[in-house]
């Protein structure tokens, strides 16, 4: 009897023992699968981390290449655009160059001979024979006016230049208006306003060689000028900034030019109003 109880015993140690370690068996089962797919899952999520890092990071390169390429196109637009406005400007100035024998002219009469006897038809043809047709024609002016589309393309002074270049030669072709129709510019045109705009578009060491010889004439001063503008052309395509110096300059050049045009401005019109009233102006 006591042996078949220490057998069941036995059995019932060994099936517990069995349990035991099958239980044990199981959770470390459960626990391996776990920790597998728990890793599984970690994996799967780095991956797509990662992943999504590398996406970020390629549609911000994809972005920033994209910007520098937009950044590049503008500028590159823009450098065009700057040639282009200097060789427009450039040419402004060779059209303006076709009033300068005006200039010339008017610089070397004797005005005081010429208004004494503007009433000879004599003198009248002869200064019709002085002055191109074209440039007497007020298309002239207007197609100077029209380089304006030029002007924010290039520097400032450049810009100031040409309107001070252009402005002084259609200054000449306002006085040999004036003359053709039969009166003394000198009572309608302010020379001050002449030698202020000279003095401003011009170099200081210029400007007062002005007069001093034959060679130091109005061509002379409008050569100058030239130089000046190419200079500054060279400057607006290599886009050189400005400084504030330069900048005050310039407009001290263009209200200087417009003093002179205001005075052929007011002279063409008081000349036309007194010709409507039948009246010998002075």
């Amino acid at each position: 009897m006591g042996e078949l109880i220490v057998g069941i015993l036995a059995q019932s140690s060994l099936a517990a023992l069995l349990l035991v370690l099958a239980g044990y068996l199981f959770r470390n089962l459960i626990e391996a699968r776990l920790t597998r797919s728990v890793q599984h899952e970690f994996d799967r999520k780095l991956v797509e981390f990662r992943r999504g890092i590398e996406d970020d990071a390629n549609r911000l390169e994809a972005v920033r290449n994209a910007g520098f390429a937009a950044q590049s196109a503008q500028r590159n637009s823009l450098a065009a655009k700057r040639v282009e406005a200097a060789q427009g400007l450039w040419n402004g100035v060779l059209e303006a160059r076709k009033g300068i024998g005006v200039a010339q002219n008017l610089e070397i009469m004797n005005l005081d001979a010429f208004v004494e006897r503007l009433d000879d038809p004599k003198i009248q043809l002869f200064l019709k024979s002085i002055a191109a047709a074209e440039v007497l024609n007020p298309d002239y002016a207007v197609r100077l006016g029209q380089y304006a589309t030029h002007q924010p393309f290039v520097s400032p002074t450049a810009w100031a230049l040409y309107a001070a270049y252009s402005t002084i030669i259609t200054f000449s072709v306002s006085k040999m208006h004036i003359l053709q129709s039969g009166f003394d510019p000198r009572k309608f045109l302010k020379a001050s306003h002449w030698t202020e705009l000279m003095g401003e578009a011009l170099t200081p060491e210029d400007f007062g060689k002005i007069g001093t010889s034959s060679e130091h004439g109005v061509q002379w001063a409008l050569k100058r000028i030239e130089d000046r503008i190419v200079d500054e052309l060279r400057r607006s395509m290599a886009s050189e900034a400005a400084g504030l110096e330069s900048l005050e300059g310039a407009q001290r050049i263009l209200e200087a030019a417009d003093k002179l045009q205001n005075d052929a401005s007011i002279a063409k019109e008081t000349i036309k109003e007194g010709k409507s009233m039948g009246l010998r102006l002075p």
